[in-house]
């Protein structure tokens, strides 16, 4: 993964919270920052696919998950799921789905229909609580947990051309714009772009584990700056 990338998501992280809680009036800066969602999914989807240790990742993931859930609380007063209990059901999904392949694979048929039966059921809870509650709002709600699957399937089973991916993300997101009639939100579809700068590399750096920190730590800042001013 090519660092650049993941900074350039950080920055745009930052300046999305920046805007949220210490300039919310100023719209250019909530553009700006929410340029970042719209390239996690896919940075989500990389992760499962170049992972070597699937539980250790989904367990690290889910680990974190919990404990941002904290921090977002502590914080922003918000009983809202964080983006990081989005990605660890993505990521469970993702799972589910290749495990369905290899069962199928070796015609373990009834072993295969209950891991689809759980697979389908995680999605309708998902659907569910999405839109009889709040909590999934502020973390891309049901489509935040659907992108990065659908992107991993493409990248895994059918092809793993980046204009090909760019296109299906762009098009998915575009879809959960009209889906959501939440048209202000086109503008950062523009994220995406960010996949073309990717080059199927890892970076020269190992800055995983703190990528994973910025997140609380960022909010923590954030809302320091907010009691500040």
């Amino acid at each position: 993964m090519q660092i650049h990338s993941k900074i350039i998501a950080c920055i745009t992280m930052l300046i999305d919270h920046l805007g949220f809680l210490v300039f919310p009036n100023v719209v250019i800066i909530r553009i700006i920052g929410k340029l970042h969602i719209r390239y996690f999914p896919f940075l989500v989807a990389e992760g499962c696919f170049y992972t070597k240790n699937r539980f250790k990742h989904f367990y690290v993931i889910t680990l974190l998950a919990i404990v941002f859930q904290f921090v977002y609380y502590l914080f922003l007063k918000s009983f809202d799921l964080s983006i990081f209990i989005i990605f660890s059901i993505s990521i469970l999904l993702i799972y589910l789905f290749d495990y369905i392949v290899i069962i199928y694979k070796n015609k373990k048929y009834i072993l295969g229909l209950l891991t689809i039966i759980v697979f389908i059921s995680i999605i309708l809870l998902v659907y569910y609580i999405d839109n009889q509650y709040y909590y999934l709002e502020y973390s891309y709600g049901f489509f935040g947990v659907i992108i990065p699957v659908v992107i991993y399937i493409f990248r895994k089973y059918l092809t793993n051309n980046m204009i090909i991916l760019f296109i299906v993300l762009t098009s998915l997101l575009i879809f959960n714009v009209l889906y959501t009639s939440n048209y202000p939100n086109l503008f950062m579809c523009g994220g995406a772009l960010l996949m073309l700068l990717y080059n199927g590399k890892k970076g020269h750096l190992n800055l995983k584990y703190y990528f994973y920190l910025f997140y609380p730590a960022h909010i923590a800042l954030v809302y320091l700056l907010y009691l500040i001013i």
